[in-house]
């Protein structure tokens, strides 16, 4: 019997264990899907047409950028979901899809 119970708290301990993993990884996921959208809205509004790890990467970088604008500026995180403030990624982002077509050299599809 009281292996059965020792058994009964192990199984359980793991599978919190799992849960928590998981609970992470999924996090993660959330994470990169939520900065990539923003960095695609950012693009879709200035009409920069990119790939899909090139928005991620916009979105991510946004993210960061926009933090740190807002840091800067003292201004409060604006609607976080899972760690990433939506309103100052799309800002962060709106900035670095500006700052690449300014660097690309394409004059004619500068349209701000």
């Amino acid at each position: 019997m009281f292996i059965l119970v020792l058994l009964a708290i192990v199984f359980v301990l793991l599978l919190f264990a799992v849960f928590a993993v998981v609970g992470k990884l999924l996090g993660l996921v959330l994470f990169l899907v939520i900065a990539a959208l923003c960095g695609a809205v950012a693009e879709y509004f200035l009409g920069f047409k990119e790939g899909v790890g090139e928005t991620l990467l916009i979105g991510l970088i946004g993210a960061a950028l926009g933090v740190v604008v807002a840091r800067i500026l003292h201004l409060p995180l604006l609607l976080p979901v899972f760690g990433v403030p939506i309103v100052w990624t799309i800002v962060g982002s709106f900035i670095v899809v500006g700052i690449l077509k300014l660097a690309s050299g394409n004059r004619r599809s500068l349209r701000l």
